[in-house]
């Protein structure tokens, strides 16, 4: 996404949201500047899940999308703390 203007960057959204946004329009294949438009207009977002049957229907895809991330995550997380955990009663036991 380099090299070409970004006015959507001018936005104010922290550098994490930012990054946020680069990473998720590259895979949707949607432009940064609409992700932007919709994450500073959260009332027009809301009108429109009211409104729209075609809104609801993504923002429902998008919220079990986002729980399966979680969940994913949080595996991980239980996985590699785990992974610490045996790793720190075998070095006790070793002592």
């Amino acid at each position: 996404m380099n090299g070409y203007y970004r006015s959507w960057e001018a936005s104010g959204l922290s550098t994490e949201r930012r990054d946020a946004v680069e990473k998720e329009a590259e895979k949707s294949g949607t432009r940064p500047s609409a992700i932007t438009d919709v994450m500073t207009h959260p009332t027009a977002v809301k009108t429109a899940l009211l409104a729209d049957e075609a809104a609801r229907r993504a923002a429902r895809e998008a919220l079990e999308e986002f729980d399966a991330r979680q969940a994913a995550a949080d595996a991980e997380d239980r996985a590699a703390a785990a992974d610490v955990g045996v790793r720190v009663q075998v070095q006790s036991h070793d002592k």
